[in-house]
């Protein structure tokens, strides 16, 4: 498994994964849209490759929560890829790259994505609360919080 800095070209690519998964396709993202928030997000995007093939994504907003922490906005692995590695790979980059810098890193995950909230919990990660309709009204999200030092 490879993590490096995604780059525009990764852009197309994402948009598709992103909006083939749930929630993102719950909530109305196809590509095109996929693609804006991509583009015009302020965050890195670190890209998981296996045998040259994208894997999944990570996006990091080192100060994404002002001076409580950084922010992993978005992350995606490929079905045909999760449950290998990617997924752990992907997270365990993100936290190295921020941990020099933030106290805390804090995500959040769809309530009803069970999977997605088990695997940061296993991750050290703890519920700080729930977001009622943060992206879209009716779609509650669970505010996650891993201590870094």
């Amino acid at each position: 498994m490879k993590i490096r800095m995604g780059t525009r070209k990764d852009i197309p690519a994402l948009a598709k994964l992103i909006s083939s998964l749930a929630p993102w396709a719950d909530y109305g993202i196809n590509d095109e849209r996929a693609k804006k928030i991509l583009l015009n997000m302020p965050d890195k995007i670190y890209v998981a490759e296996k045998e040259g093939e994208l894997a999944g994504f990570i996006t990091v907003r080192r100060n994404g929560m002002g001076e409580f922490g950084a922010y992993l906005r978005m992350s995606a692995v490929k079905e045909s890829f999760q449950k290998q590695g990617s997924g752990k790979a992907l997270l365990e980059h993100a936290i190295r790259v921020v941990k020099p810098y933030a106290r805390s890193v804090f995500c959040v995950c769809h309530v009803e994505n069970k999977e997605a909230c088990a695997f940061v919990e296993a991750f050290g990660f703890s519920q700080v609360g729930i977001m009622q309709d943060l992206y879209q009204k009716g779609y509650d999200e669970v505010l996650y919080r891993k201590q870094l030092r």
